[in-house]
């Protein structure tokens, strides 16, 4: 009775851990990667990354001081590869990571090396905003979700 108690410990514990590791494994790591400054001269700027923080799936962005309009995103890989979009967001300042939009970034997990954008500022009478750009690192994918 004991050695049937004992394997059937041991089969729930194996189980725990492997649901544990999956549960893992789903989850989203936000890093930070960068960031830039705006400028009222401008409609444009290149945002730095620090390659050095691992591979991701999926970007966001936080602005501080005033908000923007982001019309279009230039993602230049690490590998040389680019990804281009024209998706439209507005950002204000204050908006929690988990409620700014997503960049989906397809294929194999890469580093970025940095980003373009083209935006507006949504009050130009505000002092220009710094945006921090954010990577999402997906642990335990090597492929990015479609």
């Amino acid at each position: 009775m004991m050695k049937l108690l004992a394997r059937f410990g041991a089969i729930v514990l194996v189980l725990a851990v492997a649901e544990s590791a999956s549960t893992l494994a789903q989850s989203d790591k936000w890093l930070q990667l960068g960031s830039g400054q705006a400028s009222k001269a401008s409609s444009s700027a290149y945002l730095r990354s620090d390659t050095g923080r691992g591979t991701v799936c999926s970007l966001r962005f936080q602005v501080e001081g005033s908000g923007i309009e982001i019309d279009e995103v230039t993602v230049h890989f690490g590998n040389s590869q680019t990804f281009h979009t024209m998706s439209q967001m507005k950002l204000a300042p204050g908006t929690p990571l988990s409620a700014s939009p997503t960049v989906a970034l397809q294929g194999i997990r890469r580093t970025v090396k940095g980003v373009d954008i083209v935006y507006k500022l949504a009050d130009p009478s505000m002092v220009a905003p710094t945006i921090n750009l954010w990577g999402n690192t997906l642990p335990g994918q090597m492929y990015c979700p479609k």
